[in-house]
């Protein structure tokens, strides 16, 4: 029951595989990268649709404000 399974030695890489590995690992960084931004969106959206059901201008007009600052925050953040 204590057996260990002996390690398999790894498989030779084929051509072209690291520069596969290369252009993932390049999408996964700009994916996490745009990651910010989607939320931003997502949040502008939501925003967006609580400000449409609330009759009351002074609620609207903070998020609107909110809103404002989000889209500044995400013209203007680093790549």
């Amino acid at each position: 029951m204590g057996k260990e399974e002996p390690k398999l030695p790894e498989w030779p890489k084929l051509p072209g595989e690291e520069e596969t590995e290369k252009r993932s690992a390049a999408r996964d960084r700009r994916f996490r990268q745009q990651l910010p931004a989607l939320f931003g969106l997502a949040m502008l959206c939501v925003s967006a649709r609580i400000a449409n059901d609330i009759p009351a201008v002074p609620p609207r007009a903070i998020i609107a404000v909110l809103d404002l600052v989000l889209i500044y925050w995400l013209a203007t953040r680093r790549r």
